[in-house]
């Protein structure tokens, strides 16, 4: 393929940062974007288990919270933590035909829901109107301390030696 048929395929915004980062060069372009494929290729593995990982993490520390296997269909109902996700109508399409195909189970529904629901519970949106309920991080990511904010009053400046 020529590279005003990659082009076309793959539309010229993609494209362009490797055309600008080779200046201008298309071969060295496109070269470049197949060696970001490579990349990416490389890294899929690691994100998929990374993935599972913390999602299985994420539903046994509110398996536990919440003392119910079944938190996520329980949270989203109106009080839930989950009521105001802002996705949570297809996270309720999701338990919906796990339902109707008669195999519905919590795990499924871990399976099931987007990478984006899980990030979403590292946010203070979903614990806005609730009770207070500490961070995640040191449950989720064993061995990991949640870090504390400062505040930038808190914060020295570093010291620039010989610059005018």
């Amino acid at each position: 393929m020529k590279y005003p048929e990659y082009e076309k395929a793959f539309s010229p915004a993609r494209l362009n940062k490797y055309l600008t980062a080779c200046g201008g060069d298309t071969m060295a372009a496109l070269t470049l974007y197949r060696h970001n494929i490579k990349l990416c290729q490389k890294c899929y593995g690691i994100l998929n288990i990374f993935e599972v990982v913390l999602r299985n993490a994420i539903n046994e520390h509110y398996k536990a919270f919440f003392a119910d296997p079944d938190w996520i269909r329980h949270q989203l109902q109106p009080g839930g933590m989950l009521y105001s996700y802002p996705r949570r109508a297809s996270v309720l399409n999701a338990i919906a035909e796990l339902d109707t195909g008669g195999c519905y189970t919590n795990d499924r529904v871990v399976s099931s829901v987007t990478f984006g629901f899980w990030t979403y519970l590292f946010t203070r949106v979903p614990l806005s109107d609730q009770p207070p309920i500490r961070p995640l991080h040191g449950r989720v990511c064993p061995g990991e301390e949640p870090r504390r904010r400062r505040s930038h009053r808190g914060i020295r400046q570093p010291q620039l030696q010989g610059l005018h």
